[in-house]
């Protein structure tokens, strides 16, 4: 354990369930079926967690500076590169769920920041554009955004920062090609 780590928990009853240790890889050698591996251990639980404080504690930073909820901040820097946009494909592209995505493209319509319209070449769909205003909101929020992803960055050196990133890349592409689908039946109740 690194003397982070180790400070860590000793400050935090929670924290030997919330940090992997650093010495101790559950994931060396877990078993062909995992029977080794704790919940705790799970790479997606970490992942999640990981995730949900990066959003609790580094996002807010920049989110509500500006005014804007984290759904309303995801979908801006999406529409600033591809609007118009159905929002279908906003929904697709953002992986947030689609009634947050609704809900947050109301709110960003309602503070003018997007504009929602009928697709002409097809009566039920939506398409949501950028406007003007909140392509300079974008633009004002996004070197804030940098700085505080360059923050949580600085926390590794350069190997582990093209580690990680090329490990994320693996990850997202074996999911992507199906690598984990499970297609054995559940057993019997």
């Amino acid at each position: 354990m690194t003397a982070r780590t180790s400070e860590r928990s000793r400050s935090r009853p929670d924290a030997a369930e919330s940090a992997p240790d650093d010495q101790d890889c559950p994931w060396l050698d877990p078993g062909v079926d995992g029977a080794g591996l704790r919940v705790a251990d799970f790479p997606s639980l970490l992942v999640l967690r990981l995730a949900a404080k990066i959003q609790r504690t580094l996002m807010p930073q920049y989110t509500h500076r500006f005014g804007l909820s984290l759904p309303e901040w995801r979908i801006l820097p999406l529409l600033n590169r591809a609007s118009p946009i159905q929002l279908s494909e906003l929904t697709a592209r953002s992986t947030l769920d689609k009634a947050l995505i609704s809900r947050a493209v109301r709110l960003l319509e309602e503070k003018g920041y997007v504009a929602v319209n009928g697709d002409p070449g097809h009566g039920r769909r939506l398409v949501v554009s950028i406007t003007p205003v909140g392509r300079a909101l974008h633009d004002r929020v996004l070197p804030t955004a940098r700085r505080r992803q360059m923050a949580l960055l600085a926390i590794l050196d350069t190997g582990e920062r093209e580690a990680l990133y090329r490990l994320i890349g693996k990850l997202a592409d074996a999911i992507d090609d199906g690598a984990l689908v499970d297609d054995t039946p559940a057993p019997p109740p």
